[in-house]
């Protein structure tokens, strides 16, 4: 196998500046190594620090990749066979699709951070298949879906932490793009944290005897998942079919209320909150 630096710092201004492919590094045998590098202010077509093309397994071991770009695919790394990324650090690396990391192959990553990333879709990695674990996704941004990644095909998260990532369609943690080909197995001992979302509670006073009236206005994008409103200790749940809804409490008696609106859901192309 060939061995790619170990301890090296891959920084431009103004130089490292690729038309086409790899700002930095372009891989092409057959297993290659990063290692304890920093790739820093790299910027090309695609991959905008590395490029891993068809004939290359590549390997990435505690390395960081800051400010790197690609106009198209993978703004630091752009993969095309396998890849396995570990204790690794991306952070506001910017791309078309694949702000950090695109990969049209099996790409695995262990306790890496993904932060302030962004593209147009799959703010932080845009991928086919692999295995995230013990990582980390923090503000990371999609204009179009899938704030933190956008998935074609299998993906399997565990012990992952996605927080404050935000997509243009709502879908900021994990967007399936693949269909029915599509699938995230995500475990109970991952959290998925999206943004405060902005919900419009009415509700009006009313005198007793009168029916209390929860009128409750999602954003635009939010026309399904569970509305839960709290009043007086019980608990009602709403399924929505549109971005709005009422709810409707009876047999209050006379006094002040707090009523608690709350949002759930379990599909991973709308944001959890």
């Amino acid at each position: 196998s060939t061995l790619f630096p170990y301890t090296t710092l891959f920084r431009s201004a103004s130089d490292n500046r690729a038309y086409d492919t790899a700002g930095a590094i372009y891989s092409s045998s057959d297993n290659n190594t990063i290692k304890n590098s920093i790739f820093t202010n790299n910027s090309a077509k695609v991959g905008g620090a590395v490029y891993s093309d068809v004939n290359d397994n590549l390997f990435v071991y505690d390395s960081k990749f800051n400010n790197n770009s690609a106009k198209e695919h993978g703004g630091a790394i752009m993969i095309d066979e396998y890849a396995n990324i570990v204790n690794s650090t991306f952070d506001n690396n910017s791309g078309g699709i694949g702000g950090a990391v695109y990969s049209d192959s099996e790409t695995d990553f262990s306790n890496s951070t993904f932060a302030n990333n962004k593209a147009d879709k799959g703010g932080a990695i845009a991928m086919y298949d692999g295995e995230i674990v013990n990582s980390t996704f923090t503000n990371n941004f999609a204009n179009e879906s899938g704030g933190a990644l956008s998935v074609a095909g299998e993906l399997n998260v565990n012990k992952t932490d996605f927080t404050k990532n935000t997509a243009g369609d709502g879908s900021n943690n994990i967007y399936l793009n693949g269909g029915e080909l599509a699938t995230a197995n995500v475990t109970s001992d991952t959290k998925l944290i999206s943004k405060n979302l902005d919900i419009s509670v009415d509700i009006a006073d009313i005198t007793y005897g009168e029916n209390l009236k929860v009128k409750i206005l999602m954003p635009d994008n939010i026309t399904n998942g569970n509305v839960r409103v709290k009043v007086n200790g019980k608990t009602y749940n709403v399924n929505l079919t549109s971005n709005q809804t009422i709810v409707t409490v009876s047999n209050l008696n006379s006094g002040n209320y707090t009523v608690l609106v709350s949002y759930e859901c379990s599909d991973y192309n709308t944001p959890m909150s």
